[in-house]
C-alpha cells in the first residue's frame, strides 16, 4: 500500500502534464545544409497563426509541375531531421515546423487544434511554394504520424509515408505507463479510425527492434485498409535514428520519384 502512496503524486502529475510530456523542447541537433538544396528558416502565416519552420528549397526543379514534402516530426526530434534525406530529394521542396507550445510553455494545443495546425500548415506551404496539394508528399514519424495521416486523409495528396507510426497513441503509452488508462487521455490521436479516409500509395517503413513503437502496433495501422501499401521492416533497427541511414533515405527518394 505504501509504495502506491508514494507513486500517486507521479501519477497525478502525468495525468496533469501530459501534454507536455507528449511535446516537449526537440533535440537542438538540427540539420541546416544539403548540397541539393537552400535551406532557410521561414515564418509562413496560416489559418492557426504564424508557423516557424524550415524550407528547404531546390536549387533546380527535377519535375514539372513542381512537387513538395511536408514533415512532422516525432517526439523530441529536430523537425529538420528529414533534411538528411535531401540528397535523394534533389527537385522536391521539403517543409518542416516547430510545433506550437513545445517545452515549457502553460498552454499546450490539444489534438483537435494540433490537426488544424497541420491542416494549416500543408495549406500555407503549398500556396507559398506555388505546389498543388496533388503534387504533395505528407510524412510523418512517431508521434508525428497521427497529425500526417490527419492531413492525407483531408487534403488527398500524392502519397504518404509513415515511419514508425502507431495505430492509437493508447497502445504505446500503456507500455510505458500501464497505470494510466485511455480514459485518462486528454488526446487519443487514434489513426487507425482515420487511415480508411487516405486514398493516396503509403509507405510504410518499421524497425524491428523497435521497442518504443513495436513494428506489430505500426501494421495494425493499416490491417483493414486497402489501399496500396510498400511495407519496408528494417531488421536491425529500433526506434531512434532511422532517418540516418542511407538506405532509409534511398527508400524516400525511390518512393516519392513515382509519382
Amino acid at each position: 500500500m505504501i509504495p502506491l502512496l508514494l507513486l500517486l503524486p507521479f501519477f497525478l502529475l502525468a495525468l496533469a502534464f501530459q501534454r507536455h510530456l507528449l511535446f516537449p523542447a526537440p533535440k537542438r541537433n538540427a540539420v541546416l545544409s544539403g548540397r541539393h538544396h537552400a535551406i532557410m528558416p521561414i515564418v509562413l502565416a496560416t489559418a492557426a497563426g504564424k508557423l516557424h519552420g524550415y524550407y528547404a528549397r531546390p536549387h533546380a526543379e527535377s519535375t514539372s509541375p513542381p512537387r513538395g514534402l511536408i514533415y512532422f516530426n516525432g517526439r523530441r526530434e529536430h523537425p529538420t531531421s528529414i533534411f538528411r534525406s535531401l540528397a535523394q530529394l534533389p527537385g522536391h521542396h521539403v517543409f518542416c515546423f516547430r510545433y506550437p507550445g513545445l517545452g515549457f510553455a502553460l498552454r499546450k494545443p490539444c489534438e483537435a487544434q494540433m490537426i488544424e495546425i497541420s491542416l494549416a500548415a500543408f495549406d500555407a506551404f503549398s500556396a507559398h511554394a506555388s505546389i498543388r496539394p496533388e503534387q504533395m508528399t505528407v510524412a510523418g514519424r512517431s508521434l508525428g504520424s497521427g497529425l500526417a495521416v490527419n492531413v492525407a486523409a483531408q487534403r488527398k495528396p500524392a502519397s504518404l509515408i509513415l515511419i514508425s507510426p502507431f495505430d492509437r497513441l493508447a497502445n504505446v503509452l500503456s507500455r510505458r505507463f500501464p497505470l494510466i488508462a485511455e480514459r485518462f487521455l486528454k488526446d487519443k490521436y487514434d489513426t487507425v479510425d482515420v487511415v480508411s479516409e487516405v486514398v493516396c500509395p503509403c509507405l510504410l517503413i518499421v524497425g524491428e527492434a523497435d521497442d518504443t513503437i513495436p513494428a506489430t502496433i505500426s501494421r495494425r495501422l493499416f490491417a483493414g485498409w486497402q489501399g496500396e501499401l510498400s511495407v519496408v521492416a528494417l531488421a536491425a533497427s529500433g526506434h531512434q535514428g532511422i532517418l540516418k541511414r542511407r538506405d532509409v533515405h534511398e527508400l524516400l527518394g525511390s518512393f516519392v520519384a513515382r509519382g
